[in-house]
């Protein structure tokens, strides 16, 4: 098998259908099954798998049964022609009698057809043809087939958006609602050739009928001249527990459409049965297909037929008893698990079980699976590989378990499943979800889960009336990932369990799905009243995936996030963590039909009053604390170092070691800090402006002399240095920022003093001269140990995964770290899993930057790239003050700090603090 990635994402070019073996390889669902024999199934390792699927009903009297086989052979013993066309085949004929004797009313003419779908399409034509009409009304959630015709009358744009279906002229009322039916039929009669639908609804989680529907519907179909269309494809022969699934109190209608079990799964065919009134001679001379009228399909039918037919249809009174034994069976399981199962809903053998929704309070694994349509599949899979089990989705249910055995099954074999199920139900209960992927990861089954129950993450959100009912809606979606290793047990308690090497497996599994819904969250309040909804958007991956995948592999990926957060109706989408990162900030994902931000902006504005809050809790003075800013270069560090120089002594501008161009980097933003601060010394001159800041007092000492035209005249040197500022200050580059950083530096030479912002790549040896450390890298692991803090510092940690080693908090008791960015919102919710220990209302500043925006109803780009605008940032923070949404508490390592924390630190540094207090003068550190 030809592995070769292709597409988005890790797709594996398999000969056969790449997509369906791709996705039956993630799920280990890809054993080969090479015998089979009756209701039983086996692997080339003569493993025993119970078949309580029979190919979605069509295996109907179980594998290989020797009477269809022996059918199938008689064909060759005889020499029968197989295909005749345009002759007589005269087995094709012998079934067409046998078809118009056992089907109800004046059913009589058959044409036969390769499959249901093309039965389907058969029955469309033909009531086109003798109507003379094109509109062919059918039932939403329906389903008839994936060809073009059958597909536009199945109920679902899921399967339809990608081939132009529905096509004209196809349109639905809602199943059961005989009242909808006969307004449409009322309305359009005149331009509608049949109404089609089943007796029951099988992919759409086996919908019963409501009494009398059915027959209500057939006579309004005669009352309206409008054909009637029965598809019995899945319900028909034997089922239900009845030869067939309309009930004999329904009357027939004008068509009727039999496959699957009609020749039992050996052999393709489909049956498309009308009434000589339905019968148009100009269908009957255009309509044909080489393979349809087959000889050795209609021989299997046959025998199927009188399978079914004999000892009084002593076959499908069986199934009719084992039905109602299964459902029996299936509502002792939803009352044993109430939170579990939704509902039981079944005829005869054909059945299943509701599961409830997963809604991220619980799992962010298990709503990922559970809100992306992939929650049966996964069940399927636990039940396949843990209990030799059978089973399969419906196609229009994500969270309905189809039970569809062949009709040889007895209560031994329900029994057998029901176990299989009762296991599945109680891991759920347990919330004991490892149990449930463990194989997931290749790993053998060898131990059977034990009876611990996990709690969940998070207690539901209080009960929330939805935000939809606002017009317009507002609502917002955030893209997250995990951050680190322990992010998985966090979100999923049970997953402790994994091994290390299972776990491993594990992490590599996941981080390969699609971008997938986690959680939606139907209201968030602002205190002005406003509100909007909200999801959030999943990419199951760590910091390291995500950086070795690399942009050109992460970009598709986002894309799709992005689309996936257009079609639930967001304005605005946030980007978490490594995904901002891996987006050049968000520039590379803008223009895309929805508002993209990186929630930068406001992350610093809110790291940066938490800075303000510590400080003053601690009595320190901020203008006299020498500042380090760790990853000075992102788009965070940069526009803190921006607004620091407002507020602090002095600026220590940290870069990455490993970039050749570190150094160069910050000085860029040095530059800039220097322009930004040099502009605004130019504009307060000759007015009683205070200097905001030592670095600020320092800039109009020293450089704004040079600049200011008067009648003094300056040395030689100072006049060419002022120059030099001009014309660097003019050129607002990458290039004029760094000369300018060259020339200012210059000028506090000549003026005796030390420039008060310094560029380094050395943490090490920069680290200890700082009193206040701002780390904002996007480094994969800690880089601030207790070797590069000075004795007293206070450190704010914005990265995400921290950038704080845990033990700078356990064996130093005189350094004060906090994460920055954190903001509180008016109303206590959580957004699922608390993957960093918050208590409601607290969350990342980037996170509530999209709600802001969502809330102010602002669509538009912001903190966009790696240069963000302080004025821009300001109008963020603006936005939360308008909205109610503050700075946190401050935390460390998801822990509130408390004033016993704080009094802590101030005792570890009493008799030894060299730092100003609060109250003390700034004036003497001008020099610094």
């Amino acid at each position: 098998m030809a592995r070769d990635y292709i597409g988005k994402y890790i797709r594996w070019l398999s000969p056969y259908s790449p997509t369906r073996s791709y996705f039956l390889d993630r799920m280990q669902l890809s054993k080969p099954l090479v015998r089979a024999v009756g209701h039983h199934l086996y692997d080339a390792e003569g493993t025993e798998y119970l078949d309580f699927l029979s190919q979605y009903g069509a295996v109907a009297f179980g594998h290989n049964h020797p009477e269809l086989w022996a059918a199938l052979t008689s064909c060759a013993q005889e020499q029968l022609p197989a295909m005749i066309q345009p002759l007589v085949p005269v087995v094709a004929q012998q079934l067409a009698e046998k078809l118009a004797a056992i089907t109800p009313g004046d059913l009589a003419i058959t044409v036969f057809t390769n499959s249901g779908a093309e039965a389907v399409e058969a029955a469309i034509k033909l009531a086109r043809a003798r109507t003379g009409r094109l509109a062919i009304l059918s039932t939403t959630n329906g389903f008839h087939g994936k060809t073009l015709g059958a597909l536009s009358a199945t109920g679902n744009p899921t399967y339809q958006a990608p081939f132009g279906a529905p096509i004209p002229h196809f349109d639905h009322v809602p199943y059961g609602d005989a009242a909808a039916l006969e307004a449409s039929l009322e309305k359009d009669a005149d331009r509608i050739a049949a109404f089609i639908l089943e007796p029951i609804q099988g992919e759409a989680g086996v919908i019963l009928a409501p009494p009398g529907y059915l027959a209500a519907a057939l006579e309004l179909c005669r009352r309206h001249g409008v054909l009637s269309i029965v598809d019995e494809v899945q319900t028909g022969l034997g089922r239900t527990g009845a030869l067939f699934g309309l009930p004999p109190e329904a009357g027939a209608p004008d068509i009727l459409v039999l496959a699957k079990a009609l020749s039992g799964g050996l052999v393709p065919f489909g049956a498309c049965i009308a009434t000589p009134s339905a019968w148009d001679h100009r269908f009957g001379a255009l309509h044909s297909s080489t393979f349809a009228n087959s000889n050795l399909a209609a021989r299997v039918a046959l025998r199927a037929l009188d399978l079914l037919l004999r000892d009084d249809q002593k076959l499908v009174r069986h199934v009719a008893e084992g039905g109602v034994y299964l459902l029996r069976r299936l509502h002792e399981l939803k009352a044993a698990y109430p939170g579990v199962i939704r509902d039981v809903r079944g005829a005869g053998y054909l059945a299943g079980l509701e599961f409830f929704p997963f809604d991220g309070d619980d799992s962010y694994t298990m709503a990922f699976f559970s809100k992306n349509d992939y929650l049966i599949a996964l069940f399927a899979s636990y039940l396949f590989n843990v209990h030799r089990l059978v089973t399969a989705p419906v196609f229009n249910n994500s969270h309905f378990l189809r039970l569809e055995p062949p009709f040889t099954v007895g209560t031994a074999e329900i029994d057998r499943a029901v176990a299989a199920l009762n296991a599945l139900c109680d891991i759920l209960d347990r919330k004991d979800y490892y149990h449930l992927v463990r194989h997931l990861t290749g790993e053998a089954v060898t131990r059977a889960p034990g009876r611990r129950r996990f709690e969940a993450p998070n207690a539901p959100n209080p009960a929330l009336p939805p935000a939809e009912s606002m017009a317009p809606r507002k609502s917002f979606a955030f893209i997250v990932h995990y951050t680190e290793a322990r992010d998985y047990v966090a979100c999923d308690p049970s997953f402790a369990q994994f091994t290390a090497n299972e776990f491993e497996r594990w992490r590599d599994w996941v981080q390969w799905s699609e971008p997938g819904l986690i959680y939606h969250l139907p209201r968030v309040r602002s205190c002005t009243g406003a509100a909007a909804d909200g999801c959030l958007i999943a990419l199951p991956m760590l910091p390291a995936a995500i950086m070795r995948r690399g942009r050109r592999r992460m970009l598709p990926m986002l894309g799709d996030a992005l689309a996936l957060a257009r079609s639930q109706g967001a304005q605005v989408v946030g980007l978490g963590g490594f995904t901002s990162i891996v987006s050049k900030g968000g520039q590379r994902l803008v223009g895309q039909g929805i508002a993209v931000t990186s929630g930068n902006g406001l992350t610093t504005m809110m790291a940066l009053e938490g800075i303000a809050d510590v400080t003053r809790r601690l009595g320190l003075s901020l203008p006299a604390m020498q500042t380090a800013v760790v990853g000075a270069t992102g788009a965070i560090g940069r526009l803190a170092s921006l607004l620091l120089a407002d507020r602090v002594a002095g600026l220590t501008l940290i870069g990455n070691p490993r970039s050749r161009d570190a150094l160069a980097r910050c000085r860029i933003v040095a530059g800039e800090v220097y322009a930004r601060l040099i502009d605004r010394a130019e504009a307060t001159v000759g007015l009683a402006t205070p200097a905001a800041s030592p670095i600020d007092r320092q800039v109009r000492q020293v450089l704004r002399p040079l600049l200011t035209t008067s009648a003094v005249k300056l040395p030689a040197s100072q006049v060419s240095l002022g120059r030099a500022l001009r014309e660097h200050l003019a050129a607002r580059d990458d290039g004029g920022y760094e000369r300018l950083v060259q020339t200012v530096e210059a000028a506090f030479t000549a003026a005796g003093r030390r420039a008060p912002i310094v560029c380094t790549t050395h943490l090490r040896a920069a680290g200890p001269a700082a009193d206040l450390v701002f780390v904002a890298t996007n480094s994969e692991a800690a880089l601030i140990g207790a070797d590069v803090l000075k004795a007293g510092a206070v450190v704010c940690d914005v990265a995400r995964p921290a950038n704080v080693a845990r033990d700078v908090v356990e064996n130093l008791d005189d350094v004060l770290v906090f994460e920055g960015g954190l903001v509180e919102l008016p109303e206590p919710i959580h957004f699922g899993p608390n993957l960093l220990g918050f208590r409601p209302g607290i969350l990342l500043g980037c996170l509530a930057e999209t709600v802001l925006l969502a809330l102010e109803g602002d669509n538009r780009d912001h903190s966009i790239g790696h240069k963000l605008d302080p004025a821009e940032a300001e109008y963020l923070r603006a936005l939360a003050a308008r909205h109610g949404v503050r700075v946190a508490p401050p935390h460390c390592f998801g822990v509130e700090l408390s004033e016993a924390d704080f009094q802590k630190r101030r005792l570890a540094l009493a008799g030894r603090r060299t730092e100003p207090a609060l109250d003390e003068a700034d004036s003497g550190l001008a020099g610094r």
